[in-house]
């Protein structure tokens, strides 16, 4: 058995990974991470050691985003150790800059003789001296000694299901010998004064059925053994430790868990401290040379031109309480671009595009380099809006139960520092016009419906599948845009964004060679007519056939879209050549 198992650290920061989700491993199973205090990386003996993430915006609005989070002092990296060597060799010392994880769900059964126990038992009923830790959980049963080559062992499968709370926001393993007692009519099983029993259980299924109704656990192996079926038990609610009511979930299934992930594009904004030291040194005599020279930290260091951009106050400041918006200003700002209409900096490269304008878009940027951070602020089970659920206080399914934020770490844990992953790619900001646009519900829903159409419309153009890109929506009541970006470790981050866009920086857009232009017309027609039609304009007018992207690319989960709010909004969809003009 590998002792180490390999993930790219932005898995552990993701919309289907991070502390509390469950990942499903290629040597070791089905796996549930840990909070974030119990990681070996981030223990009092291995803290030090590890990269710190320096970003004031997002430290800031991590400190202001709940109460708990208002000691955070720090942001530090997920290490990424090269474990090919030593993942099958593994020694206590090769655990420092590990992320910790434990077996879940925690049933497990025999492929062979069906036989279904709890981890801990099944390591019970093996002998001490055949090494039940160093191996995959194997059947004590059906392993067989081979002469001369040790322990033939039949490895273990673990149950595909788990218990989630709504209202509590856990996740733990079904009691399945706790369920015998209970009649099978009802919606709710309440398992508090169940004692478990103590006949051996027995995960059995029907040939050829791969349904819930085909799988049945068994009390007792002998025939006419008592048994309950796992369609009956999936449509319960059970009431288990005098907590809320839970409902089974596949453990892989999209509805285990939900993340609340912070995230900021970086912009190269001097801190505050950083503008009056310039200033200070400048007022005394020093040249933006000397100044540059003078920096003592390569990791906060200022180029040049932002120097000279202190000393001459050449930018304007920004002043939002949205931190988010911020970037979306930054890059928008003309003061920031050269005269060839570039803007270059350490992991921030944009290029404005000033004379390129088409319909309903004012104004062109493409992010050539970008660098996202992201954090973990918490997470939810089941679901992210309001969902029926069993209420215990009312006695009967309600709709206005919202799910309970889990924090990543443990309760009694007082945090000054988070997990942060830094990642780099490539995106295409978009400043929409809004002429016309009063309502501001309209405009958002127009915005989004539009992102998610030239999302879907990139998939055929720029090399990239469509789960490869991600989206940032910016607003502030009078400003609105989106950016859609690819990070590295996806299939994208390789240039076929910027494809999209003129070679010319001073391209006015006349010739239509900009791929971009033709997406737009085509994201335009594809508003028109949705194979899902007249049931999907009827119906909240978007779906997967026309409008909705897969959830780890949408930051909105597919709300707030509607096709005909699009429609109604847009310049002439029908005349596609009426829409490319000129930007005096």
């Amino acid at each position: 058995m590998k002792k180490l198992e390999e993930i790219r650290s932005r898995k552990a920061i993701s919309a289907y990974g991070g502390s509390g989700s469950i990942i499903e491993t290629l040597n070791n199973g089905s796996l549930l991470v840990e909070p974030y205090d119990n990681w070996n990386c981030y223990n009092d003996k291995n803290l030090s050691k590890q990269e710190e993430v320096i970003n004031p915006r997002l430290l800031a609005a991590v400190q202001t985003s709940r109460p708990e989070y208002q000691n955070i002092e720090r942001l530090f990296k997920i290490p990424t150790p090269d474990l090919e060597e030593q993942i099958y060799t593994a020694k206590k010392g090769d655990l420092d800059n590990t992320i910790r994880s434990k077996y879940f769900p925690g049933w497990f059964f025999c492929p062979k003789c069906r036989r279904l126990h709890r981890l801990e038992e099944w390591k019970r009923l093996w002998n001490l001296d055949n090494r039940f830790d160093d191996n995959y959980p194997s059947c004590y049963s059906c392993s067989s000694r081979v002469r001369g080559r040790g322990i033939s062992r039949k490895k273990l499968e673990q149950v595909r299901f788990v218990l989630a709370s709504l209202d509590e926001g856990k996740l733990i393993d079904i009691p399945f010998d706790r369920l015998w007692n209970l009649p099978n009519d009802g919606k709710v099983w309440n398992l508090d004064n169940e004692a478990p029993v103590t006949d051996e259980l027995y995960y059995k299924s029907t040939k050829g059925g791969d349904g819930l109704q085909s799988i049945n656990i068994y009390r007792g192996s002998g025939k006419g053994a008592p048994h309950k079926n796992m369609g009956v038990i999936y449509n319960k609610y059970i009431v288990f430790n005098g907590e809320g009511a839970y409902r089974i979930l596949l453990r892989n299934g999209s509805d285990v868990y939900f993340p609340n992930i912070l995230s900021c594009i970086y912009i190269p904004r001097p801190s505050e401290q950083k503008t009056n030291w310039v200033l200070r040194k400048a007022q005394r005599g020093d040249t933006a040379q000397e100044i540059y020279d003078d920096q003592e930290d390569s990791r906060t260091a200022l180029s040049i031109r932002q120097i000279e951009e202190i000393i001459n106050q050449s930018i304007p400041d920004i002043n939002t309480p949205d931190f988010r918006m911020e970037e979306f200003l930054y890059v928008t700002n003309p003061a920031i671009y050269n005269n060839n209409h570039q803007r270059i900096e350490r992991d921030f490269w944009a290029i404005r595009y000033p004379n390129l304008k088409i319909g309903r878009i004012k104004k062109f940027y493409a992010l050539r380099e970008l660098k996202e951070t992201s954090v973990l602020l918490s997470y939810t089970r089941v679901s992210t809006e309001s969902k029926k659920w069993w209420s215990i206080e009312e006695g009967r399914e309600v709709n206005d139960l919202n799910p309970k934020q889990k924090l990543p770490f443990n309760p009694r844990f007082q945090p000054t520092f988070m997990p942060a992953i830094e990642s780099y790619g490539e995106g295409l900001l978009f400043e929409i016009d809004s002429t016309g646009i009063t309502d501001m519900a309209d405009l958002l829903t127009f915005t989004h419906t539009f992102c998610h159409l030239l999302m879907k419309e990139m998939e055929f153009l720029c090399g990239y599948p469509v789960t490869s890109l991600k989206e940032h929506i910016y607003h502030d009541g009078e400003i609105i845009g989106f950016l859609i970006y690819t990070i590295q470790g996806a299939e994208g981050s390789y240039g076929g964004l910027l494809s999209l866009m003129p070679n010319d920086i001073n391209s006015d857009g006349t010739n239509g060679d900009a791929k971009i232009l033709k997406l737009i017309e085509s994201a335009n027609e594809r508003a028109l007519d949705c194979p899902n039609d007249p049931i999907c304009s009827n119906d909240k007018g978007h779906c997967f056939a026309c409008v909705d992207l897969p959830e780890t690319s949408c930051e909105q989960w597919n709300n707030n879209l509607d096709r005909g709010i699009f429609i109604k909004y847009v310049d002439n969809p029908e005349d596609n050549n009426s829409r490319i003009i000129l930007d005096d």
